[in-house]
Protein backbone atom coordinates (compact mmCIF):
# COMPACT_ATOMS: atom_id res chain seq x y z
CA UNK A 1 0.00 0.00 0.00
CA UNK A 2 2.90 2.36 0.27
CA UNK A 3 3.76 1.89 -3.19
CA UNK A 4 0.29 2.88 -4.40
CA UNK A 5 0.08 6.28 -1.88
CA UNK A 6 3.62 7.58 -1.03
CA UNK A 7 5.36 6.21 -4.05
CA UNK A 8 8.18 4.21 -1.67
CA UNK A 9 8.72 1.10 0.48
CA UNK A 10 10.35 2.40 3.67
CA UNK A 11 13.89 1.17 4.66
CA UNK A 12 13.86 -0.79 0.88
CA UNK A 13 17.79 0.48 0.12
CA UNK A 14 20.83 0.11 1.86
CA UNK A 15 22.85 2.68 3.13
CA UNK A 16 25.10 1.64 -0.34
CA UNK A 17 22.11 0.54 -2.65
CA UNK A 18 21.21 4.84 -2.02
CA UNK A 19 24.66 6.06 -2.60
CA UNK A 20 24.68 4.13 -5.87
CA UNK A 21 21.14 5.49 -6.54
CA UNK A 22 22.29 9.13 -5.77
CA UNK A 23 25.65 8.19 -8.04
CA UNK A 24 23.39 6.98 -11.03
CA UNK A 25 21.43 10.16 -10.47
CA UNK A 26 24.10 13.20 -10.36
CA UNK A 27 23.87 14.31 -14.10
CA UNK A 28 19.93 13.96 -14.22
CA UNK A 29 19.93 15.89 -10.91
CA UNK A 30 22.27 19.07 -11.92
CA UNK A 31 20.49 19.04 -15.41
CA UNK A 32 17.39 19.62 -12.92
CA UNK A 33 18.89 22.01 -10.93
CA UNK A 34 18.69 19.79 -7.48
CA UNK A 35 20.83 20.01 -4.64
CA UNK A 36 23.57 17.47 -4.61
CA UNK A 37 22.21 16.74 -0.85
CA UNK A 38 21.61 13.14 -0.03
CA UNK A 39 17.71 14.16 0.85
CA UNK A 40 17.27 16.20 -1.99
CA UNK A 41 18.70 13.15 -4.08
CA UNK A 42 16.50 10.84 -2.65
CA UNK A 43 13.46 12.99 -2.64
CA UNK A 44 14.26 13.33 -6.56
CA UNK A 45 14.55 9.71 -6.98
CA UNK A 46 11.15 8.75 -5.62
CA UNK A 47 9.65 11.68 -7.98
CA UNK A 48 11.19 10.01 -10.70
CA UNK A 49 9.65 6.69 -9.44
CA UNK A 50 6.18 8.31 -8.89
CA UNK A 51 6.15 9.62 -12.39
CA UNK A 52 7.75 6.44 -14.17
CA UNK A 53 6.51 3.42 -12.09
CA UNK A 54 2.63 1.51 -13.04
CA UNK A 55 1.79 -1.51 -10.78
CA UNK A 56 -1.03 -3.59 -12.17
CA UNK A 57 -3.29 -5.73 -10.24
CA UNK A 58 -5.85 -8.29 -11.45
CA UNK A 59 -8.12 -9.44 -8.74
CA UNK A 60 -12.21 -10.40 -8.88
CA UNK A 61 -14.30 -7.59 -7.62
CA UNK A 62 -16.77 -10.84 -6.63
CA UNK A 63 -16.94 -11.94 -3.19
CA UNK A 64 -15.72 -10.71 0.41
CA UNK A 65 -12.14 -10.69 -0.93
CA UNK A 66 -12.18 -7.71 -2.51
CA UNK A 67 -13.92 -5.66 -0.47
CA UNK A 68 -11.81 -6.45 2.95
CA UNK A 69 -8.45 -5.72 0.57
CA UNK A 70 -9.67 -2.34 -0.23
CA UNK A 71 -10.36 -1.45 3.86
CA UNK A 72 -7.66 -3.10 4.86
CA UNK A 73 -5.60 -0.94 1.77
CA UNK A 74 -7.39 2.12 1.27
CA UNK A 75 -4.85 3.52 -1.27
CA UNK A 76 -6.58 0.28 -3.60
CA UNK A 77 -9.15 2.54 -3.87
CA UNK A 78 -8.00 6.33 -3.58
CA UNK A 79 -4.60 5.97 -5.77
CA UNK A 80 -5.58 3.62 -8.42
CA UNK A 81 -8.36 3.37 -11.46
CA UNK A 82 -10.20 0.87 -11.88
CA UNK A 83 -11.02 -0.92 -15.49
CA UNK A 84 -13.61 -3.36 -15.30
CA UNK A 85 -13.67 -5.99 -17.77
CA UNK A 86 -16.49 -8.08 -18.58
CA UNK A 87 -16.87 -11.05 -21.51
CA UNK A 88 -17.45 -9.73 -25.08
CA UNK A 89 -20.57 -10.79 -27.19
CA UNK A 90 -19.63 -13.30 -29.90
CA UNK A 91 -20.76 -10.73 -32.68
CA UNK A 92 -18.52 -7.95 -30.88
CA UNK A 93 -15.28 -10.05 -31.34
CA UNK A 94 -15.98 -11.21 -34.74
CA UNK A 95 -16.61 -7.29 -36.08
CA UNK A 96 -13.09 -6.70 -34.61
CA UNK A 97 -11.92 -9.19 -36.29
CA UNK A 98 -13.08 -8.61 -39.50
CA UNK A 99 -12.42 -4.39 -39.07
CA UNK A 100 -8.72 -5.68 -38.61
CA UNK A 101 -8.28 -8.35 -40.92
CA UNK A 102 -10.08 -5.94 -43.81
CA UNK A 103 -8.50 -2.88 -42.57
CA UNK A 104 -4.87 -3.46 -40.80
CA UNK A 105 -1.54 -4.58 -42.67
CA UNK A 106 -0.23 -7.75 -41.68
CA UNK A 107 3.54 -8.26 -42.08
Amino acid sequence: ANMLSSGEVPNLFTGDELQAIRANLEKAGKEAKIAQTPEAMYDFFISRVRENLHIVFCMSYIGNNFRDYCRMYPSLVSCTTAIWLLPWPAEALTEVALKFLTEGELE
